[in-house]
């Protein structure tokens, strides 16, 4: 059954999957041991380079359109059903603007 018959929402985790859909992490990017990210497998170096060509991708529909790919991201998620409803986090008050 699928969310909008049980009458349920759904809330993406991470919809800009920690910056990466952002388009600012690239194999040069490293993190701290702190930061979780250190220790994910979507973040190695070998990840990143074979994500590239979509985070490229991505970046190329933002430029085309004028916005981010951070907005990209969120609009689409927001385009699939009314029930789906993508809560990004930041750190930084700029983020949010």
């Amino acid at each position: 059954m699928r969310g909008q018959e049980l009458d349920i929402g759904y809330i993406p985790y991470s919809p800009l999957d920690r910056g990466y859909l952002k388009g600012k992490i690239d194999k040069n990017t490293t993190f701290d041991r702190s930061d979780i990210r250190s220790r994910n497998p979507r973040f190695t170096v070998e990840a990143i380079k074979g994500n590239r060509g979509v985070v490229d991708l991505l970046m190329a529909i933002a430029t085309q359109k004028r916005s981010t790919p951070a907005q990209i991201t969120l609009a689409w998620l927001l385009s699939k059903r009314p029930w789906i409803v993508p809560i990004p986090g930041s750190r930084k008050i700029e983020r949010i603007d």
